[in-house]
C-alpha cells in the first residue's frame, strides 16, 4: 500500500513523471509499479490497457502508469478578478481503475483546489 502522505504528491510526479521515473535518487517508481502489480495480481488482471492506443501492458512501468494522468486538466472561471468555479474533467476509466490499482481514492483528482482570493496575473 502506498503511504497516505503520498497522496499529495503523486499530483506533482503526474506533471514530472518522466523526472520522477527516471531519477536514481527518487525510490518512488519501483513502490507504484509493486502496488499496481500486486493489486492486478489480486484482481486477476493479466494486462493493463495503458499503452497508446489502448494497447496492454503486462507489466506496467512508473512512467506508463503515470502517463495514464498526463493530460488530466482544471478550467477556472473568472468575473473579473474573482474566481467563479473551478472545472474539473471527469476521470475516464482507465484513470478510475489505476488509482483503484494504486490503492488511492478518486477524490485525489475530483476534489478542487482552496480557491486563491485573487486572480493569478
Amino acid at each position: 500500500m502506498i503511504p497516505t502522505g503520498f497522496l499529495l504528491l503523486l499530483p506533482s510526479l503526474i506533471t514530472d513523471f518522466y523526472a520522477a521515473t527516471f531519477r536514481p535518487d527518487f525510490d518512488r517508481p519501483p513502490q507504484i509499479e509493486r502496488t499496481v502489480r500486486q493489486n492486478m495480481k489480486r484482481e486477476g488482471l493479466k494486462d493493463l490497457p495503458i499503452l497508446p492506443e489502448c494497447r496492454p501492458s503486462k507489466h506496467p512501468s512508473a512512467g506508463q502508469i503515470l502517463e495514464t494522468f498526463a493530460h488530466r486538466s482544471e478550467h477556472q472561471l473568472y468575473e473579473g478578478s474573482t474566481l467563479i468555479k473551478t472545472f474539473i474533467d471527469p476521470l475516464l476509466e482507465i484513470e478510475t481503475m489505476v488509482l483503484r490499482l494504486l490503492d488511492l481514492p478518486q477524490e485525489v483528482y475530483l476534489q478542487t483546489p482552496p480557491p486563491s482570493p485573487q486572480r493569478p496575473e
